[in-house]
């Protein structure tokens, strides 16, 4: 009888420890959404955009969040107005910003009203593709004035 009761609680013990085995998730992570790109002096920068979203207010705020290709770098577009269409928005009418900072949220590039002329045009925002290009002067990370010029982004 001792060997039996030990022979089941010896199969309890495995059948409880097998249970506990590591669960893996079926989870993937969602593609990027979309690509960016700009030049500034000779150097080029690109990577994808991680996030879209809109902050509704008295204006509409239409964020576009990214990543550098090697992850070290932070990309923000923000444009703002009633609704996101086709079109010219610029940052001297509060109509757009930019920012360009590394991981610790050290401002590489800024854009806005008060450091110069800052432009996105708008080419297509439809339910499935928003194009943009964008260029002007920014403040550089010692607050030097620099272009950027040869700025695309679009959205899938």
């Amino acid at each position: 009888m001792k060997t039996v009761r030990i022979v089941f609680y010896t199969f309890l013990i495995a059948v409880f420890l097998n249970s506990c085995g590591k669960e893996y998730s079926s989870e993937v992570m969602a593609a990027p959404t979309g690509l960016w790109q700009f030049t500034s002096g000779n150097t080029n920068y690109s990577g994808y955009i991680t996030d879209f979203h809109t902050h509704n207010g008295t204006t509409n705020q239409y964020s576009f969040t990214g990543k550098s290709n090697d992850g070290r770098q932070n990309f923000l577009l923000n444009l703002y107005g009633d609704s996101l269409t086709t079109g010219v928005y610029k940052a001297s009418q509060f109509e757009a910003t930019f920012s360009y900072t590394d991981l610790s949220g050290s401002s590489v590039y800024s854009a806005n009203q008060q450091i110069g002329e800052f432009v996105v045009n708008v080419l297509s925002v439809d339910s499935t593709i928003i194009s943009l290009t964008f260029s002007g002067t920014a403040n550089d990370a010692s607050g030097n004035k620099v272009q950027i010029t040869n700025g695309k982004l679009s959205i899938n």
